[in-house]
């Protein structure tokens, strides 16, 4: 089986949003800075992802 990359990294991206959205809601300032943290991770794992799926694209293009 193999991983669709694009999807994986929408996965990411939505958990990342998902996340930033719990913390603009919440008041405590520790839980903004961790619900932030664990965003930025998820959108770290996206941002790979993402280059992943370009470099399945572009495989073999510069032959």
């Amino acid at each position: 089986m193999t991983l669709d990359y694009r999807n994986e990294a929408l996965k990411e991206r939505s958990a990342g949003d998902t996340l930033l959205g719990v913390a603009v809601t919440t008041d405590d300032a520790g839980e903004k800075a961790a619900l932030a943290a664990r965003a930025s991770q998820h959108f770290a794992v996206a941002a790979r992802f993402e280059q992943l799926h370009f470099d399945a694209l572009t495989e073999g293009l510069d032959e």
